[in-house]
């Protein structure tokens, strides 16, 4: 009776062990898919201040051209 009280107290232990390292790994994962985030955050910022100021470029050519053409 106490050899099995025994093995099902050993069936119920949980090797923690395991589990901080599969947490650490984890974390490690998750830092670099939020490194390759930020790295894909910041040339998404670069173009969209490109365009934004091609857009402002643009702007103020047709607002020159439109001033000539009512001349």
């Amino acid at each position: 009776m106490v050899l099995l009280l025994d093995r099902i107290f050993h069936l119920r232990e949980v090797n923690n062990q395991a589990y901080v390292f599969l947490l650490i790994n984890a974390v490690k994962e998750q830092q670099v898919q939020i490194e390759m985030q930020q790295k894909e955050n910041a040339v998404q910022k670069k173009l969209y201040n490109d365009q934004q100021q091609c857009i402002n470029n643009l702007e103020t050519t047709v607002k020159e051209l439109t001033r000539k053409v009512n001349q």
